[in-house]
């Protein structure tokens, strides 16, 4: 049986409201005033401002998702279980040797395929994400040319000082080698 409820009308008349339960024995039940909705007008409404929603929800703690880490397998711990895997004979030792370490099949064929490409040495992790397009010489090839640089200007300012030091050398002799008049 369904549920119906009937709510009063505008009016607020509570006479004809009543209430049907999923049971088919209940007989309806009389609702009192305070458990029924009340209809408001928009000047009466209790909605929050912006500013009063947002510190009530700065005062709710915020629940942050933790990401889990992503799994590093050792290079030995490859070889380990690849080695495993290839020493199983009867069905279901394979299944049973990947739950058992909580890997996914995936994982075998591709350590597997790395194993027969070059033993141990070829089940190295890669480093994710985009490869470096920088040659690795450049780094020091720029460090190199700041230093050349850096160089340049002070063999520059040297220059202009010992210039200077010639100029006032020539100065006081041409002073001594005059006779002074008087």
């Amino acid at each position: 049986m369904k549920t119906t409820d009937t709510l009063p009308a505008a009016t607020g008349d509570l006479a004809g409201v009543a209430a049907t339960a999923d049971t088919p024995n209940s007989a309806p039940k009389d609702l009192d005033a305070a458990s029924l909705p009340v209809s408001r007008r928009d000047s009466e409404r209790s909605e929050l401002t912006r500013s009063e929603a947002g510190r009530e929800a700065g005062s709710a703690q915020i629940k942050t998702e933790v990401r889990p880490k992503r799994r590093k397998f050792t290079n030995a711990y490859k070889a380990q279980i690849v080695e495993e895997a290839e020493a199983c004979r009867d069905p279901g030792e394979i299944g049973a040797l990947l739950r058992r370490e909580g890997l996914y099949s995936s994982h075998l064929s591709n350590w597997r395929a790395q194993y027969r490409a070059g033993g141990k040495a070829a089940l190295k992790s890669s480093k994710r994400g985009p490869k470096s397009k920088r040659n690795p010489l450049q780094d020091q090839l720029d460090a190199t040319t700041r230093e050349r640089d850096k160089l340049k200007r002070q063999l520059e300012e040297a220059q202009l000082i010992i210039e200077i030091q010639k100029k006032v050398a020539r100065l006081f002799r041409d002073d001594q080698n005059e006779p002074e008049k008087s």
